[in-house]
This record gives structure tokens, C-alpha cells and sequence, in this order.
């Protein structure tokens, strides 16, 4: 069952839920608003151990994730080396990261997932097919460890985007998703939640 959560994004991000197993949470925002949340989710993992990190959009920012830590932790080499990191540049190399691996019992923790299946060159079928492995290697992981992805949605609205976030969706526990308003007094934009 899907539900979501009535975060303020201006607010502080201790605000963020602690992240147990048998959940899957994503984040369905723009990078300009997935990142940071999911560098606080990160860091604040990182501080209590391990944490595996699987990048789908090339998005991980290891300067906010020092910066985030530095002020958390006078051990910040300790922490950033609790951060393991693996990048798919392809939605096949994005389903091996995934695929079954020995048990480790440390959060993992992807970023834009969905990025590497908007890749019209590989056949829409194939990238069903994927996805949906990706998602059953994800049920499998949610039983053991805390799990949080962040997926955007694309810019250039690439043929079946909407069905590959709806199939995200579909699997997670609790869904953050998180859109651009304007502000009537000026014309900059503010997240606010859906």
C-alpha cells in the first residue's frame, strides 16, 4: 500500500522518518529536490554505519555529503568511508548492481533509478523487463535493509516515462513526491509537496 508523507521541504530535514526494513520510500521530485534529501538520508546513515549507494544518474554529490557530515561528526573520513558507491550508466548495468547478492545487511540507498531506463535505444519491452526485475531484486532487499529511492521525472518525456514511475510507485511503501509551486509575492519557485 502506498501512502505519502506530508514533509515541509523549506523545513528542517530532521523532519525525514528514519528508514527501517520492509519498507521501500521513494522520492519523486527534480534533482534540485531529490538530491539534498537523499544526501541528508545518506549522511545521517553514514553516521550510524555502513550505507551502499547505486547511482542511476550520475546525481551523487560527495561535496554536499562531506558537507552535510562535517558538521554532524568530527570522524568525517570515517563516515565517508562507511559510503560505498556504484554507478549504471545503462539500465542492464542498473539491474546487475541490483541483482542478488551475498546477504550484507547495510542500507542501500539508489539514486535516480528510473534515469537510465528512459534510454530509447533499448527496446521498450527490455526495459519493462528490467525494471520489473529491478523491482523484484527491490522486494527481496526491503526485507532486510532499509531501502530509499529517488527517481525524476524526465525533462524530455521519453516514451513510456509515465508507466516506468508508475510501476516505481506502485511497489513503495511510502512515496515523497515533490513538485515546483510559485510563490505569489515572487517568481522563484518553491517544492512543495503533492
Amino acid at each position: 500500500m502506498v501512502s505519502g508523507l506530508a514533509l515541509d521541504y523549506a523545513g528542517s530535514m530532521d523532519s525525514l522518518p528514519e528508514l527501517h526494513p520492509r519498507q521501500l520510500y521513494v522520492i519523486v521530485a527534480p534533482r534540485a529536490i531529490a538530491c539534498p534529501w537523499m544526501t541528508n538520508i545518506i549522511a545521517r546513515l553514514a553516521l550510524a554505519g555502513p550505507v551502499r549507494v547505486l547511482d542511476g544518474g550520475n546525481c551523487f554529490d560527495a561535496l554536499g555529503l562531506a558537507r552535510e557530515l562535517s558538521g554532524q561528526t568530527p570522524s568525517l573520513e570515517a563516515a565517508l568511508g562507511r559510503v560505498t558507491l556504484a554507478r549504471a550508466f545503462t539500465c542492464y548495468q542498473m539491474a546487475a548492481l541490483l541483482a542478488p547478492q551475498p546477504a550484507s545487511l547495510q542500507p542501500v540507498i539508489i539514486l535516480d533509478l528510473l534515469t537510465t531506463f528512459y534510454d530509447e535505444n533499448v527496446p521498450r519491452n527490455e526495459r519493462l523487463w528490467l525494471l520489473d526485475a529491478c523491482l523484484e531484486h527491490l522486494e527481496t532487499l526491503r526485507q532486510h535493509v532499509p531501502l530509499a529511492v529517488s527517481a525524476h521525472p524526465s525533462p524530455s518525456r521519453p516514451a513510456g516515462a509515465d508507466e516506468l514511475l508508475s510501476r516505481l510507485t506502485a511497489h513503495a511503501d511510502q512515496v515523497w513526491q515533490f513538485a515546483a509551486s510559485s510563490q505569489s509575492s515572487t517568481d522563484e519557485s518553491q517544492p512543495r509537496l503533492l
